[in-house]
């Protein structure tokens, strides 16, 4: 993605035409996305920092009021008892239903401290009714001073199958929602406006593009109103161990990916740092999880280095130990195959890769037969594999044969025969490579085009998402050297 200054076009605009496909031939290979600037080039790196409670914290007066919409979710309640522990004394709490049981003693419990609740049955995604709600605030309470937006819903679909009205559900409660808010609060004097993001919109989530679009406004919009001087916060969340979104499936899921769950005392303590004038002054995006950087960054780099955690790797990343018995030790796979005939080594290969990949997809324990179901040319991840089984697959492999083997390996050689070919040469050295994996092609034409569409298209589904890369600015290259 690239990120331009303004609106091209003329004559005047030539020079930042040059500077964009010059740099995309320079570091297009290796940036996902970089803003143009007047002329510089910009790119996104999560960055650590220490949280500090601040010299000054942000003033939350008793006779102030304070809005919080998704506020009978399990995170609003949260930061609804939070507000008040940091001394408000009036809240309003906008949801779309009628409290629960739970909730009336949640609500009942800050009203015994002397805390004025207002409960509003409002969906924030309709003008009217947000509207009737400050009508409220402004003449039966006092001045509204800060707003919590922690409406949402989440859902995982692959973008493939996701309908409009999936889309528009995940999406209203996150764009439509806030930027009513920020509408209609233009002329109150607020103390900070908070939206609570997802670090879905920060490095992706697999079957999540809705939810990840719908954090992203939320995060584009803190940086247009810090820009315009208003104090505002965008908080990209990780799972918070509050109940809400996250079920107990997927916490298991995000374990293993290195996601842990962030407590509530946690994330109450870095609020009350970021919401401190000074730093609210500085920065309005912040993301606050609980991960273990040495076990994510590798999965999430699995397909290609991503530039977007580079900074984290000196200070955050520890030297994680296999889970698999320490290399070195004598590979019973390779004692194995080299006790059958050289004629039938490539056969024995081939039957422990279908195995081995076999069980990393599940299919071993689901009644297939792994000959059957597993094509020789069929792609790892049309078959299903993702990030997460890559690695396993990596993993059982090196143990087995007891030799490091590269992070990308399912995506250098994505199917049986690829994968087999692989071990073979640069494992067990039986192969040599052919001539022809020797030479470079002349031109991006010959590469591409020399063979059928079929084939073709086979071809490039087969490539990994760094070797079409390299393919593609090879090709700008030389179609823009004349320009630039």
């Amino acid at each position: 993605m690239i990120d331009l200054d303004g609106v091209l076009g003329g004559v005047a605009d030539t020079h930042e035409i040059k500077l964009l496909l010059r740099l995309i031939c320079q570091v297009g290979h290796q940036e996902d996305q970089f803003a143009l600037r007047q002329g510089c080039a910009y790119v996104p790196r999560l960055v650590k920092q220490t949280l500090e409670q601040p010299l000054v914290p942000l003033d939350l007066r008793g006779d102030r009021t304070y809005l919080i919409t998704g506020g009978l979710g399990s995170l609003g309640l949260y930061l609804s008892d939070w507000l008040v522990r940091q001394g408000a004394q009036h809240l309003v709490l906008m949801g779309r239903r009628t409290p629960s049981a739970e909730d009336k003693v949640a609500i009942a419990q800050m009203e015994a401290q002397g805390v004025q609740v207002l409960v509003c049955e409002t969906d924030v995604t309709q003008l009217e009714q947000v509207a009737d709600v400050l009508r409220k605030i402004d003449t039966s309470m006092p001045p509204l001073r800060g707003i919590i937006h922690a409406a949402g819903i989440s859902g995982f679909q692959s973008i493939e199958q996701i309908h409009w009205k999936d889309f528009e559900a995940v999406l209203s409660p996150k764009v439509t929602g806030t930027w009513i808010l920020h509408h209609l609060t233009q002329n109150y004097p607020l103390d900070f406006f908070v939206t609570c993001s997802s670090i879905a919109s920060v490095w992706g989530s697999k079957g999540q593009s809705h939810y990840a679009a719908a954090n992203q406004f939320l995060d584009g919009l803190a940086h247009y109103r810090h820009g315009q001087g208003q104090p505002t916060l965008s908080v990209n969340w990780g799972p918070w161990d509050q109940g809400g979104m996250i079920q107990e499936q997927e916490k298991h899921m995000l374990g293993h990916l290195g996601v842990k769950l962030l407590q509530p005392a946690e994330g109450g303590y870095a609020l009350n740092c970021l919401l401190s004038p000074q730093r609210m002054a500085q920065s309005c995006q912040a993301t606050i999880a609980n991960i273990d950087w040495s076990i994510f960054k590798p999965l999430y780099e699995v397909g290609k280095r991503r530039q977007l955690l580079a900074l984290l790797e000196a200070s955050s990343l520890a030297v994680q130990s296999p889970t698999y018995a320490d290399l070195g030790t004598e590979s019973a796979l390779i004692t194995s195959l080299q006790a059958v005939p050289v004629e039938e080594r490539d056969d024995h290969l081939q039957e422990y890769l279908q195995k081995t990949v076999a069980e990393v997809l599940g299919l071993s324990t689901a009644g297939f037969s792994t000959t059957q179901a597993l094509g020789r040319e069929q792609g790892f991840f049309e078959m299903g594999m993702d990030s997460l089984m890559a690695m396993d697959l990596k993993e059982r492999l090196e143990q087995d044969l007891q030799t490091k083997l590269p992070t990308t390996l399912a995506f250098e050689a994505p199917n049986l025969t690829s994968l087999a070919q692989y071990i073979a040469q640069e494992v067990l050295n039986w192969l040599p490579p052919k001539p022809e994996e020797l030479q470079e092609p002349a031109s991006f034409q010959e590469k591409v085009f020399s063979s059928d569409a079929l084939e073709l298209q086979q071809r490039i589904e087969q490539m990994t998402e760094g070797n079409l890369e390299d393919l593609i600015n090879r090709e700008l290259q030389a179609l823009t050297g004349e320009v630039l």
